[in-house]
């Protein structure tokens, strides 16, 4: 077997809460959960001999008695051995349970994001000569016009590793742009952006500002706010004043009595034995409907701090969120391809509005 195969593993921890109808009630000063037993996956026998590299990030609760429950995975590089890892090793791990009040609760959701990725030589890997030959037959076609068949010749190409997941991404995302699909060159930006170290660093700076104005322009206003924050924190010194500007807009439409309507589409993000199509987004107010459906939407899920809520997908019903139960993450399920409009309000709707 290959030597020197490792898993890095990144948690993140996001409170989510809601109400159907009418509000719940309000919450205490909870205590999360803390890791007592959270072994990494193994590196597939299969991935490491074949010398493939990729991502996983998935979503879970931690029930009263600190185990897990009901991991999804939300997204992944296509890598069906490290979905099936993630999905097998998350169930085992233990925590102390999040206390409310000296009592214990339900906490969700905790996200995870776990790279698996290895080392030749004391170094991370590079793209084979293989890919090389056949990346490079490729861009004339880009360059020249011929997208269908660049688009084609990417679909036949299998990257191993991640130097060669974060050229791909590049790649489609130029596509996705010379045919004026903002929400695939937005899909493909944010793939290249999960293989920093593989970026030089002037085109990871640029590749975030990109993706912060397509966030901007496809109307996802948690992701970019999400971006923006970013942006200020390592970008800093090259951010123009037109994208200064976007950003102080940005805040200023989230703190306004205007609704937000966000688009959704729901993709398999994962092997179909590994996981369901699914749409995911952070929520940015306390009140909020659905609306615009196409295709078959069959149920959302908010998971949340001490408590989750799931319900049949709905046009004509409400839900409203206390502020003492903090942020929301939400889940849609149904079939691939389906699309919807989520609506968010400054203040409770007074029926099922519709954007």
């Amino acid at each position: 077997m290959p030597k020197l195969a490792r898993v890095a593993l990144a948690l993140s921890f996001a409170f989510a809460t809601t109400a159907a109808a009418e509000p719940l009630p309000a919450t205490s000063t909870l205590t999360t959960a803390k890791a007592l037993k959270r072994k990494n996956p193994r590196y597939p026998t299969t991935a490491a001999y074949g010398w493939k590299e990729g991502w996983v990030q998935a979503s879970f609760c931690i029930r009263v008695d600190g185990t897990v429950a009901d991991p999804v995975i939300q997204e992944s590089s296509g890598i069906e051995e490290f979905e099936r890892e993630v999905l097998r090793v998350i169930p085992n791990w233990q925590y102390a349970p999040a206390m409310r009040d000296g009592v214990p609760v339900e906490q969700c959701e905790v996200a995870v994001r776990m790279m698996f990725s290895m080392e030749r030589g004391g170094g991370t890997l590079g793209a084979r000569p293989t890919f090389v030959r056949e990346w490079k037959a490729l861009l004339p076609k880009i360059e020249a016009g011929d997208l269908d068949g660049a688009a084609a010749g990417l679909d036949l190409l299998e990257p191993q590793n991640n130097y060669e997941n974060a050229r791909i991404a590049m790649a489609r995302a130029r596509i996705a742009e010379n045919r004026g699909d903002r929400e695939a060159q937005l899909r493909a930006v944010r793939d290249a952006l999960r293989f920093p170290e593989h970026i030089e660093k002037k085109l990871s700076s640029q590749m975030r500002r990109l993706r912060f104005a397509l966030e901007v322009n496809t109307h996802e206003y948690a992701a970019a706010l999400a971006s923006f924050k970013e942006l200020e924190e390592h970008d800093a010194k090259v951010l123009s004043d037109a994208e200064r500007q976007a950003g102080d807009q940005l805040r200023t439409s989230i703190a306004s009595a205007k609704p937000l309507s966000t688009p959704g589409k729901l993709e398999r993000r994962c092997h179909k034995d590994n996981g369901s199509p699914l749409w995911t987004v952070g929520m940015l107010r306390r009140e909020f409907s659905f609306g615009e459906t196409t295709g078959s939407l069959e149920r959302f899920e908010l998971r949340c701090e001490g408590k989750r809520f799931s319900s049949p997908f709905s046009l004509e019903s409400a839900w409203k969120i206390p502020e003492s139960w903090g942020d929301c993450t939400l889940f849609v399920f149904g079939d691939e391809g389906a699309t919807l409009k989520l609506v968010e309000y400054a203040g409770a709707p007074a029926s099922a509005p519709t954007p």
